[in-house]
């Protein structure tokens, strides 16, 4: 008994294309979560560094003293 008629090379390669297509798409999906997670830790991690930043920027004045003062002070 006869199955069926068998593929042809084209239609075989056409599908197994097309099953790497969606693979593919997958991938670039994830590709792009992960760049947007990227971002947003390195926007946290800014974020942070901005903190402390003025942290000893207040830090600083509070002082009275000037940026060279401290610059001076930490090179010692």
């Amino acid at each position: 008994m006869a199955r069926g008629v068998a593929k042809t090379s084209e239609e075989k390669i056409a599908e197994i294309e097309a099953v790497k297509a969606k693979f593919q798409e997958k991938i670039d999906g994830y590709k792009a979560k992960i760049a947007e997670l990227d971002d947003q830790l390195k926007a946290i991690a800014n974020e942070e560094k901005e903190a402390e930043v003025e942290k000893l920027l207040q830090a600083i004045a509070a002082s009275g003293k000037s940026v060279d003062e401290i610059m001076a002070a930490l090179n010692k």
